[in-house]
């Protein structure tokens, strides 16, 4: 999806403080529960030590995982996608299977594929390189490459040839059962594949498009004014015709039908008479499409469910309270409660029943066609916007301060060969606060990138990308304003082979937005924490109560014990402490064009954020809305 940004911030900490919210006893290593064939048996064909796994993906006949320490491993039918046995699945950064084959995306910008050879399992002699994103449908897989442009192979008439279309500008791809999409920069749509099952728009008007989706054999577009279209086969999502497809916020497909979320909180289906909702579906705030029924998640925390009782239209008085996320596969449903355990329903022997399975600490969920998998990933973590955090572990909080601070470092335990740091410099401005700059060091190398204009400086120059032993940098584009000459920027910065740190930076509202990810070591320590000791720890290695955040930042900020990365220095440094209430600062207002906004009433801020998954980034969602009085900040892709 196309990000937009927020050109307003909420309030301070003083008036604004949110508690910390904690995943306690994390899974080790993922749980699956359906057909042990095609996926619900993770020791299928694989004899690979799945602890670790923080990325799983499942198609219809088998699953993929991905370890921190960057490889791939793979359960379920051998030759459909379950067996890795022979490839080189090292590197990897990202997984994703289809029907018969999976594929996987390399730190070097490389594709591994595995399967079956005729439906994504080999790239059949095409250009892989430059990869950026990976996605495999019903017989085909694609790769989004760097430069804007996409790169298919599989079966060409589900996909697997972009067939002389037009597939540069791309900014996202998608892949169906029988067609694949891809959503352009302009926000048009270009499709290729079946013509009659998706890869055709039919005429349709695809241009003003903010996301695209792609079920069995139809898709669906979400328009920048709210509205939704649709095309392929009629009778399973294709025609949206004598629907009320306005007010639309989010769309999902299915096998047999799509539906959109309202921003009202109602949802509205097309497609196969039988899938089309009957049950109360207001008040909705996720929903999800499989095979035969679709499942949609209310704001207090229970399941609603449609379609074929016998395939998870119905929760089968299942205890659907107190879920914090839902999805539905090819013959059952699944939800991720708040406790980090598990409740599925649907046809019992593929995924509508953990059967028996002892599932505590998940914080992730998929379901594919016959199978469904809980893992929890604790390597994600980062900052940004106004500025919220989530922490290594599955902690979430916001601060609202003026200061530099220590983001991420290896401590002094660590070897002098693989030691990093990572600060950031927030910046108050009237009751809003930002992330606005943000420094490295790895080894010997310095770098710097601002806001202001998205440039990074490394050991003094601008760059654009690094390629060494120790450090690799790669800028692109994420997308242009026009009219201001202001862009999105992202930065891929991957140290020491298997330390991620994604910077994105948006020189239009000077914010920027931090993810890090991969193997980080034992030693790590910051205001985001160590994957391997989660809590509000603070500097001297006291555990601060989560009712107490300013405390527990002003530990982390950049001091005497630390190296000094930023170029210049900014009021206030160490030993003066971190401020909450600047009337001034270098970040002019007309820098920003901020203005005073009205308050949006919660009602509203809920139904703008029910885009996004429940959960604490999007409760922080609401609070942005209901705080900056800015509806569109709720489009910011920080809070997914």
């Amino acid at each position: 999806m196309i990000a937009i940004f927020k050109t307003a911030c909420l309030m301070g900490a003083a008036s604004f403080l949110k508690h910390a919210h904690v995943v306690a006893q994390p899974m080790l290593a993922p749980v699956a529960w359906g057909n042990s064939a095609y996926g619900g048996d993770t020791t299928k064909n694989n004899n690979e030590d799945i602890t670790g796994v923080t990325q799983v993906s499942c198609g219809k006949h088998a699953c993929a995982g991905l370890k921190t320490d960057g490889s791939a491993v793979a359960w379920g039918k051998s030759t459909w996608g379950g067996d890795v046995q022979g490839k080189d699945v090292t590197g990897v950064t990202q997984v994703s299977c289809g029907y018969t084959a999976c594929a996987g995306l390399k730190t070097d910008g490389s594709v591994v594929t595995w399967g079956n050879s005729a439906a994504g399992g080999d790239v059949q002699g095409k250009d892989v390189t430059g990869v950026a994103q990976v996605v495999c449908g019903g017989g085909a897989c694609a790769g989004l490459k760097t430069d804007g442009s996409v790169v298919a192979w599989g079966n060409s008439a589900n996909g697997g040839d972009v067939q002389g279309k037009d597939v540069t500008g791309v900014a996202q791809v998608v892949c169906g059962g029988e067609a694949c999409a891809g959503l352009k920069t302009d926000g048009s749509v270009i499709t290729w594949g079946s013509s009659n099952h998706g890869g055709d728009v039919q005429g349709k008007d695809v241009t003003g498009v903010a996301q695209v989706v792609c079920g069995s054999i139809a898709c669906a577009a979400l328009k920048t004014d709210g509205s939704a279209i649709a095309w392929g086969h009629s009778n399973a999502g294709g025609d949206v015709q004598g629907k009320d497809v306005t007010g639309v916020a989010q769309v999902v497909c299915g096998w047999q039908a799509c539906a959109g979320l309202k921003t009202d909180g109602s949802v509205v289906t097309w497609g196969h008479s039988a899938y089309v909702q009957g049950e109360d579906v207001t008040g909705v705030t996720q929903v999800s499409c499989g095979g035969f029924a679709c499942a949609g998640l209310k704001t207090d925390g229970r399941v609603v469910a449609w379609g074929d009782s016998r395939y998870g239209g119905d929760v089968q008085g299942k205890d659907v309270t107190g879920v914090a996320q839902v999805v539905c596969g090819g013959w059952a449903c699944a939800g991720l409660k708040t406790d980090g355990s598990v409740i599925a329903w649907g046809a019992s022997a593929w995924g509508g029943d953990v059967q028996g399975k002892v599932i505590h600490g998940a914080n992730q969920i998929t379901c594919g066609s016959q199978a469904c998998v809980a893992w929890y990933d604790p390597d994600t973590a980062g900052g940004g916007g106004d500025p919220h955090f989530i922490g290594f572990g599955g902690i979430h909080f916001t601060w609202q301060g003026h200061c530099d601070l220590v983001m991420v470092k290896s401590n002094k335990n660590t070897d002098s060969n693989n030691r990093f740091e990572v600060h950031i410099r927030t910046t108050r401005i009237r009751k809003w606060s930002k992330i606005d700059r943000i420094a490295i060091q790895v080894g010997q190398d310095v770098g710097e990138i601002s806001s202001q204009d998205g440039m990074l400086t490394l050991n003094g120059h601008e760059v654009n990308t690094v390629q060494n032993q120790e450090l690799t940098v790669v800028k692109s584009v994420k997308n242009m304003f026009s009219k201001s000459g202001k862009g999105i920027y992202l930065y891929d910065i991957t140290f020491h082979r298997d330390k991620k740190l994604q910077v994105e930076v948006n020189t239009r509202t000077c914010m920027i937005y931090t993810k890090l990810s991969g193997n980080y070591p034992q030693h790590t320590e910051g205001i985001l924490g160590s994957p391997h000791q989660t809590g509000l720890l603070s500097r001297n290695g006291d555990y601060i109560p989560s009712t107490n955040i300013n405390k527990f930042a002003e530990t982390w900020q950049v001091s005497d014990r630390d190296s000094h990365l930023f170029n210049t220095n900014r009021t206030p440094q160490y030993p003066s402490k971190c401020v909450y209430d600047v009337k001034k600062t270098t970040s002019s207002h007309r820098s920003r064009h901020l203005k005073e906004l009205h308050t949006v009433p919660i009602v509203d801020a809920i139904a703008a954020c029910a885009v996004h998954h429940p959960g604490p980034l999007q409760k922080f969602c609401v609070d942005d809305v209901v705080m900056s009085g800015d509806l569109d900040s709720a489009k910011d892709d920080f809070y997914e």
